[in-house]
């Protein structure tokens, strides 16, 4: 969206609209961004930045979304909603799309041979070259020795002769000042005592700011220091500053300045601050937080520090030295300012701000570095996070300061850090540190790291173990004064080769896995209901569901368990498609059951695979009524059809009559396969299936949910499938399943177009869908197509036992009476005809039977009356759900009311005939209806409309 937003706002060639697309793992995200064209295109940008920051606000875990506004919108989707041609953008490190993943796997193969012989040549060439340095190593430290005792550094540096310990190399290229400075350094990092020495913020801080004084502790060194003396080492030695400066990746101090009211040279005030930072250094010796105060209003100054609760005290009173020193140099005259160093933060103010929570002014700073997956790491951040500021503000021992680590990848963790001002109470300072969260999240999305400073609190996350006391893997600790590591550095350099040769063929079989046992789709809802422990009873809970479900569910192809007592009970069932063997079916759910185990550590989680599906929860999920389509990518669903309206006609037909079969037909077990011819070569194979946990109609409107999405994703490929909860849905051109299908025929011109599949063997009364084919065919210039709705109405009219030499329809009293005729006449035309497939019976000729009345008022006189099933046809009462049937008849009534105004659009019945949810009015009474019955060789082939708004290419009968 970012790269839309500059697209639509700055390429006057847009004419301020763009559209794109982007891979997303399996997925591709399809979006657009558009302002008006009467503003410029500054405020363009401004208002789509403005709606990019909202919609990240509403939508960002959600799988579509959309800002309007008045000049501008912006909207995002997992499938192609708009018309435009967009170019694909590549999101930094893509993953490769799942058709190449044999050729990626091949490529790996040939790559880790490649790599696995470049490093055996490595590392015998530098070990043959380490034998040949050995000899000059040795007369090196000799020399080094008689020049250069371990005190001779030290001993040069207290004579004031320290030049004379610089290389001459050296001595023509750089500033004497500089060559001073580090040589200070060195000798700060090499003291004899460790807790004497600096820590490496402190050495960044030290080689990034202005001179320090030359104050040196008169003990003697031990004998383990380091002294760089060639040329070539002291390059490295650049080399490592220049990237631990990077590391900082910001250079502190950070200052905020009030500017709001201002102190004068001498005045009271300013004499108080200068006593107040004076003494401060001194308190942080021995504490590392320190409120203070002096002078009387309106001269006093109030001040706090607060140090990082690892550091330690002598560097915590270093840092608070330089900060005091820093906020008169940054804030001069103000009389409120704050200043953030690397370890520590220095307040002053005039006004009383002791247990008074301020976010205001939060300053972010993001690590330079981006992340390749910013998704996954802002779910381990912000889990991270969110469990260490409770532990931070309402543990009883934890001082308002917390860290913790979690694994990230495989060789990196996120290491993070929250700590909060002592005079805060917990409720502040949690409120602080979750101010904080939010602001890294906007922020510093795709940043390996970032940090907030806040006058109450400070927060940081990065991937490197930046606070004393954290411990990454590659990382080995030396402690104790003057010990040497007993290992060589031959020994070490072998075993870190050793070392990533392992991780090279554990890569390479982590590959082959992938390659062997994809699945699907899988959904770990970790934000939504948390994670669990796999020690902990909910962890043993879900083990051993997932290991009975994978060990009774391969004879019966479905099962569900449950195990455990509130709050660890843990329930769980498993699905096999209908025509696997009971071992595929075992191997099947084992490898999904073991994905689970190991990707997801979530309360909620489920995964499917070609073959089957598992699905386990902290709730009851059987019988579970809760429909999610997910559009898995495949390989042969990225190649389209030639003829894609015609294709997907047969692909609905298909689909509708397979949902028919399984949802009705209790012993298919919820599952049936059919085919069905598509041209001379081309047959198009189709599944459905349900859990067996749900009734016959949540079957069905689940399945007819899911083509829905079907029809959105796949309308036009040669290839689709939809997996939910409850049912799956999937076609092909080629056979992919194991069992016999039987043929299904599409309706042709030459066999009348029988539809009755859709009337009264259908109990779930599609008729919504006949409808659609009415208006496609209107819609039609062609030939072919314009042949196709005449045909439609007869194989209606065939259902009702209507001759085949006539077309029948229905006028509205509208336009019978005044020739009014608008699109609300064909809803009429459609109610009557829904109100003759519900009951079986044609409105003509009605009033002549026993009942004495037409179809429409019968109808509505048993509708006021509660007696609405005697209305009903008996094929549809034997086969189809009441709730259903009675639903249809209501949507009839409302669309043969006598005002036309209250009559719903076509596009309400067809969204209230496909969702249940739609409230619908109370219907009025109907008016009466005109038949007119018109011979099949009068009928003309002429559009009688003009606008074309609401032409039928059928005649009225």
């Amino acid at each position: 969206m970012t790269n839309l937003l500059t697209e639509a706002a700055v390429n006057p060639s847009k004419h301020m609209s763009a559209t794109g697309s982007i891979k997303f793992r399996s997925e591709t995200v399809y979006g657009h961004a558009q302002c008006t064209r009467d503003i410029i295109p500054d405020d363009c940008q401004t208002c789509l930045k403005t709606a990019l920051a909202e919609l990240k606000g509403c939508c960002s875990s959600r799988q579509g979304g959309i800002i309007v506004s008045r000049n501008c919108n912006v909207r995002f989707e997992l499938y192609k909603y708009c018309n435009a041609s967009s170019y694909l953008l590549t999101y930094p490190n893509p993953k490769g799309s799942n058709w190449k993943i044999g050729i990626v796997a091949l490529a790996a193969c040939a790559l880790v041979v490649v790599i696995v012989i470049v490093i055996g040549s490595c590392i015998a060439c530098l070990l043959k070259e380490r034998g040949q340095q050995r000899g000059v190593e040795r007369s090196h430290l000799a020399l080094l020795q008689e020049l250069a005792c371990p005190r001779g550094a030290w001993r040069l540096w207290n004579e004031g002769r320290e030049m004379e310990l610089v290389d001459p190399s050296l001595m023509d290229r750089s500033q004497t000042e500089g060559i001073v400075r580090c040589i200070h350094v060195g000798l700060l990092c090499v003291q004899e005592d460790p807790a004497d020495r600096p820590t490496m913020s402190f050495v960044v801080l030290a080689l990034g700011s202005d001179p320090i004084c030359r104050n040196l502790k008169t003990q003697d060194m031990g004998q383990n220091f380091l002294l760089v003396t060639t040329s070539f080492q002291i390059l490295l030695l650049y080399f490592s500053i220049a990237n631990l400066l990077d590391l900082a990746y910001a250079d502190p101090p950070y200052s905020l300045c009030s500017n709001k009211s201002n102190y004068t040279d001498n005045s009271p005030f300013q004499n108080n601050l200068e006593t107040l930072m004076a003494s401060l250094s001194s308190n942080a010796s021995v504490s590392k937080i320190f409120n203070t105060s002096t002078g009387i209003d309106p001269d006093r100054v109030y001040a706090q520090y607060m140090c990082l609760n690892y550091v330690r005290n002598e560097s915590c009173r270093t840092c608070v030295a330089a900060a005091s020193q820093d906020i008169r140099q940054l804030c001069p005259g103000d009389k409120e300012a704050v200043v953030w160093g690397e370890l520590c933060q220095l307040r002053y103010s005039n006004q009383r701000f002791l247990g008074h929570l301020d976010v205001s002014g939060n300053i972010p700073q993001q690590n330079p570095k981006n992340i390749s997956n910013p998704e996954h790491l802002s779910l381990v951040v912000n889990k991270t996070l969110s469990s260490l500021i409770k532990k931070a503000a309402f543990g009883p021992s934890a001082n308002m300061y917390a860290t913790g680590d979690e694994p990230f990848t495989g060789s990196d963790s996120v290491f993070s850090l929250v700590q909060c001002s002592t005079d805060l109470s917990p409720n502040d300072c949690y409120t602080c540190l979750e101010v904080a969260i939010k602001n890294v999240t906007t922020c510093c999305y795709f940043s390996r790291g970032a940090r907030i400073f806040s006058r109450s609190c400070y927060l940081r996350y990065e991937l490197y173990a930046f606070y004393d006391g954290a411990t990454e893997s590659s990382q080995r600790t030396v402690t104790g004064k003057g010990k040497k590591e007993n290992t060589s550095q031959d020994d070490k350099f072998r075993g870190q080769a050793l070392l990533a040769m392992c991780f090279l063929i554990i890569l390479l079989s982590m590959l082959f896995a992938l390659v062997l046992a994809d699945p699907l789709f899988k959904i770990c809802s970790t934000t939504e209901y948390g994670d669990y422990d796999q020690k902990s009873p909910f962890g043993k809970n879900v083990k051993i569901v997932l290991e009975t479900l994978t060990s009774i569910t391969s004879s019966t192809g479905y099962n569900s368990a449950a195990i455990g007592e509130f709050p660890d009970k843990v329930t769980g069932k498993a699905l096999c498609r209908g025509d696997v063997t009971s071992s595929a079916c075992q191997t099947c759910l084992r490898d999904a059951s073991q994905k689970l185990l190991k990707d997801c550590e979530s309360k909620e989680a489920i995964i499917w695979y070609e073959r089957c599906q598992i699905h386990y929860s902290f709730q009851n999920i059987t019988s579970l009524d809760v429909y999610a389509g997910k559009y898995p990518d495949m390989e042969s669903h990225n190649k389209s059809v030639s003829d894609p309206v015609h294709f997907y006609d047969n692909v609905r037909f298909l689909m509708d009559t397979l949902s028919n079969e399984a949802a009705l037909n209790r012993s298919k077990l919820m599952f049936e396969t059919g085919e069905i011819k598509f041209s001379r070569n081309e047959t198009i194979y189709g599944h459905v299936q349900c859990t067996r946990d749900i009734r016959e109609d949540e079957c069905h409107k689940c399945l007819s949910s899911a083509l829905i999405d079907l029809k959105g994703c796949c309308s036009s490929k040669q290839g689709g499938i939809i997996v939910s909860r409850n049912c799956n849905v999937r076609f092909e051109l080629y056979k992919y399943y194991n069992t016999s299908s039987h043929l299904i025929t599409f309706p042709t011109p030459q066999d009348g177009g029988n539809y009755s599949v859709y009337t009264y063997n259908g109990a779930y009364i599609n008729s919504h869908w006949i409808f659609h084919f009415l208006s496609e065919a209107k819609k039609k210039k062609t030939k072919s197509h314009g042949k196709k709705s005449p045909n439609i109405i007869k194989g209606i009219s065939r259902s009702h036992g209507v001759h085949n030499d006539s077309r029948r329809g229905y006028m509205a009293p509208e336009y019978a009476m005044e020739g009014i005729f608008s699109v609300k006449s064909d809803v009429f035309s459609f109610g009557v005809i829904l109100l003759e497939i519900i009951s079986g019976k044609r409105s003509s000729g009605f009033y002549l039977t026993e009942h004495g009345q037409t179809l429409l008022a019968y109808a509505w006189r048993l509708w006021i009356e509660g007696k609405a099933m005697e209305f009903v046809g008996p094929l549809l009462v034997e086969r189809g759900p009441a709730e259903g049937i009675l639903r249809c008849m209501h949507i009839g009534l409302l669309c043969v009311q006598k005002d036309p105004a209250d009559r719903p659009t076509m596009s309400f019945v067809d969204l209230a005939l496909a969702s249940d949810p739609i409230a619908l009015p109370h219907p009025q009474q109907p008016a009466f209806s005109l038949v007119k019955i018109v011979p099949a060789g009068k009928s003309s082939s002429t559009d009688p409309s003009v606008n074309q708004m609401t032409v039928s290419s059928f005649l009225p009968r």
